[in-house]
Order: C-alpha cells, then structure tokens, then sequence
C-alpha cells in the first residue's frame, strides 16, 4: 500500500527453482519501501522492515509492539521496538514535542542527541554485520548440503545436475571464492576459528564438486565427426 509494488518479485516456474529463489531474495538486503517512496519518514520505513526481517526473533514480537511504535510514531516519540534510523527525524520529532524550548536548548539537545545516536548507531551497524555474516555462513551451510545432494551422484540427471552446479556456484559467491580468496571477504573475518575452519573445508569440498560436475557436463557433450567439421570449414 505503501509502495504499490510487492516487497518481492513474482516467480513463475517450477516449484524446485521458486523455492530457492524465493530464499535467496528473503535472506538478501531488506527491501526498503522508502527507495520506492521517498515521502515515507524514515522510522515508517524502519517499521516496515522490521516486519519483514527473515528471522522470526528480529520481528515484532507480538501485535502490541507493532500497535506501540506505530502510536508513538504518530505522536512524535522515538520508536521503541525498531530501529529509529534517522538522527535528524528523532530531533525533530523532540523538537515538535518540546515547542516552547529555547533554540540554545534545543541545539544542544540535538548536539546529545546525533552523538547518542551516532553510538547507537555504530554498535548497531557492528551488529547488522555480525548477523549478516551469521546468516551467510548458515546459508552456506545449506548451500554445500544441497549441493552434496545433488552432485554426489552418478545419475546421470540432467536436471539434478544443472541444479546442483547452480546451487553450488551460490554457495561459492557468498565468500567470492570463485573470484579471489574467499578469507578476505568481510563475512569469513567476523566468523570465530570454529567456523572458519569449517567454512575452509566447506568451500574445498563445493569446489571440489563443482569441478567434477563441470567435467561431467564435458564429456557428455557430442563430438563432432572429423568429416562433419571438414564439411563445415569448407562451408
């Protein structure tokens, strides 16, 4: 209502590429209704991305919680379950509360107030980062079990196959392991000695198969008869 779009695309096809779709986009940047809609005051854009974060305990917590930020937005008050993301709106909204507060007093609770804030804020983007980097190790995880699944196989599934190797690609580009060294993605440096090990190993074994799924794509391609090819130079 707030956009007159979906938050997420539609995904016509089979149900064995919409589901995987539909989690990538789910566990991808929140969308923000406010990009689609710049009128939107930020904290209205913070309430509706904190209904819709992926895991159930970053949510609301119950329809009273939404009700509570939902009033004290529109009575001019700090939001007290989501994130107030926007330093100057808080002011404002003080400011709008607090109308006969000389304008010294004002400057200087606006001065405590972005400094307050600018903590806030950093602990909570330290944060944000740590949970990103939780959530891609998990999505790894399930990646590489998928992708073990599918490519420990001799089946000869063409599907399974084309399948396994995207899943497995996946998996990869969440730490750039195809493009350079995966340690030096900010993700694999939050995560502690345990799961970096394990995340070494899990990415030495997706390759691995992806390799041996990309050999297998190979030499199931049809070779071209010598004539046939002298034919088509000559042509």
């Amino acid at each position: 209502m707030l956009t007159a779009r979906h938050p997420f695309p539609d995904y016509p096809g089979r149900l064995s590429e919409t589901v995987p779709a539909m989690l990538a986009d789910r566990r991808d940047t929140l969308p923000s209704p406010r990009a689609l809609n710049p009128t939107l005051p930020p904290a209205v854009d913070s309430i509706v991305r904190h209904c819709l974060q992926p895991d159930p305990a970053r949510r609301y917590q119950s329809a009273a919680d939404l009700r509570e930020d939902l009033e004290r937005q529109l009575a001019g008050r700090p939001l007290r379950h989501a994130p107030n993301p926007s330093p100057s709106e808080l002011a404002g909204k003080w400011l709008r509360r607090h109308p006969r507060v000389s304008w010294m007093t004002a400057l200087a609770a606006l001065v405590v107030v972005v400094m307050v804030v600018a903590g806030v804020s950093a602990r909570r983007g330290e944060q944000l980062a740590q949970v990103r980097a939780d959530e891609a190790f998990a999505a790894f995880r399930d990646e590489q079990a998928q992708a073990q699944a599918l490519l420990n196989t001799r089946s000869g599934d063409g599907d399974q196959l084309r399948r396994g190797r995207t899943i497995a690609r996946q998996a990869l580009a969440r730490y750039r392991a195809l493009d350079g060294d995966w340690r030096a993605s900010p993700e694999a440096k939050r995560l502690d000695e345990t799961r970096r090990e394990q995340l070494r190993r899990g990415v030495g074994e997706v390759l691995l198969l992806l390799a041996r799924a990309e050999r297998q794509v190979a030499q199931a391609r049809p070779t071209i008869p010598t004539t046939w090819r002298a034919a088509s130079c000559a042509w």
